[in-house]
């Protein structure tokens, strides 16, 4: 069974599922740490003005520019 998200910008919060919108360059030659388009799981509120995250298995944050929340429809 496929579930139905709708995308909705705001800043995330804990437990929050969030997509990755805008890509950006791998950080000193590593890997991507949120590639365009991938799903993740909100951990921390690093930040909650600026709606910084981190997320479940990566040890980048992402800020709200970057994603958006996964919202059930």
């Amino acid at each position: 069974m496929c579930k139905k998200y709708k995308e909705v910008k705001r800043k995330a919060k804990v437990g929050d599922k969030i997509k990755v919108i805008k890509g950006e360059p791998p950080r000193l030659g590593g890997p991507i740490p949120y590639p365009l388009n991938s799903i993740w799981t909100v951990k921390k509120v690093f930040n909650e003005e600026l709606g910084i995250v981190y997320c479940f298995n990566n040890g980048s944050g992402i800020s709200v520019e970057e994603y958006v929340v996964l919202e059930h429809k």
